[in-house]
């Protein structure tokens, strides 16, 4: 499990490494304008799947434990020519609405984010045929192949081109990894033994795939908060405080990198433990002590990064995009709340979908009031920032009390 972390925490690493080498390498102007359309095509991706890719979270790990390889195999490859349908007809349609009306966004634009959606969509159900397997070794491999692939081609076509040479570059290493996925993922679901293929003693007859719909508009809620609250600024304060705010928030994608890993393996892990009703009081317990750790390692980050602020080559970072010192402690606030990842796991076991989106929901709306707020009276980053970790604790205690309920059931 030790090797499986760190090799998991590396490939996230990757992804952190990019952002902060193409904040150096790029314009303030220019990096706005890349995280804005990276955040927007990302957030578009969750929101084009309209509940495939959730359904995917439970149902796979389920029907996996159940013996259907074959079945979710199907699935998945419906999946995929589904979100290829629905790309198509958007790219089509906002390229058209783009020249017809006139937005201030180029075509090239509405393309990237179309192939950057698509690209994100497609290694989401990937990633879930992974998950759904449970082996450690494949499931990093994909990880490193897909963080590795993504942090040197952008940084090349940024290098080269720009902000559009790091979409590209982007967009060929979602191309790369894809391909890369499917020879793992046939080569991987074709060592099944035959039995596994076909027994069906361990067949319930409840639906198994139940609740998707809530935890889709769940996700797309929580995506928005985080995808989009770049673009939000960059509208209101312009595209230098978009990329400053980028910036700041690098810390909290670093905890969301590394929740994401934890929850890689121990989500489905959990899942297919309470399908099976080997579920104990004992996964409480650990999850308590995730969160504890987790809010711990946030408090020493931001200590880390107050001090090493004051060295000449990162201060000069923060003082090209003007970050403060309490910006990076509202930073932290945030990071030790993205253990909300983790504990959505443990209510979707328990078929509680409804109350992931419920969380989902109020933390939204607050999201979206404290934002408007900002953007009306043009407010400073921090406030931003101060904003967005008030929304995430509202949503943190909300599914904390959901699985307490839960707990008392059990």
């Amino acid at each position: 499990m030790a090797w499986f972390m760190f090799w998991m925490l590396l490939a996230s690493s990757l992804g952190f490494v990019k952002v902060i080498a193409l904040a150096y390498s790029l314009d303030v102007e220019a990096y706005g304008v890349y995280i804005a359309i990276f955040g927007v095509s990302t957030l578009a991706g969750a929101i084009a799947s309209f509940g495939l890719l959730e359904r995917t979270i439970k149902l796979y790990p389920r029907q996996w434990a159940a013996g259907k390889q074959l079945q979710i195999l199907a699935d998945a490859k419906l999946i995929v020519k589904r979100l290829l349908f629905r790309f198509l007809v958007f790219g089509f349609v906002g390229v058209i609405i783009t020249n017809a009306i006139g937005l201030p966004f180029s075509w090239i634009e509405v393309i990237s984010v179309g192939l950057l959606g698509l690209g994100s969509a497609w290694l989401s159900v990937f990633a879930s045929l992974f998950r759904a397997v449970g082996s450690r070794i494949a499931l990093q491999k994909f990880s490193i192949w897909r963080s590795g692939l993504a942090c040197v081609f952008a940084l090349i076509g940024g290098w080269r081109w720009g902000w559009s040479g790091a979409i590209a570059g982007d967009v060929l290493a979602s191309s790369a990894t894809a391909c890369f996925a499917i020879g793992s993922l046939k080569k991987l679901y074709a060592r099944m033994p035959d039995i596994q293929r076909d027994s069906g003693s361990l067949e319930k007859n409840e639906e198994v795939d139940s609740g998707h719909d809530d935890l889709y508009f769940a996700n797309m809620i929580s995506a928005a908060t985080v995808m989009a609250d770049r673009a939000l600024v960059g509208s209101s304060l312009g595209p230098a405080a978009a990329g400053a705010y980028g910036v700041i928030m690098l810390m909290p994608q670093v905890f969301q990198m590394l929740v994401n890993v934890i929850s890689q393996y121990i989500g489905p892990l959990v899942i297919k433990l309470v399908y099976l009703q080997r579920s104990d009081q004992s996964k409480f317990s650990e999850l308590r002590l995730q969160s504890i750790l987790l809010s711990l390692l946030a408090v020493i980050c931001v200590v880390f990064v107050l001090l090493a602020r004051r060295l000449s080559f990162i201060e000069t970072l923060f003082d090209k995009y003007a970050i403060s010192d309490l910006a990076l402690i509202l930073a932290g606030l945030i990071s030790a709340g993205q253990i909300y990842c983790l504990i959505e796991f443990h209510l979707i076991a328990y078929d509680c979908e409804r109350q992931v989106f419920v969380a989902s929901f109020w933390a939204g709306l607050l999201f979206l009031m404290l934002f408007a707020i900002g953007a009306y009276q043009s407010l400073a980053v921090e406030y931003f920032v101060a904003a967005a970790a008030m929304a995430r604790w509202q949503q943190v205690g909300m599914l904390t009390s959901a699985l307490a309920r839960v707990n008392q059931k059990v």
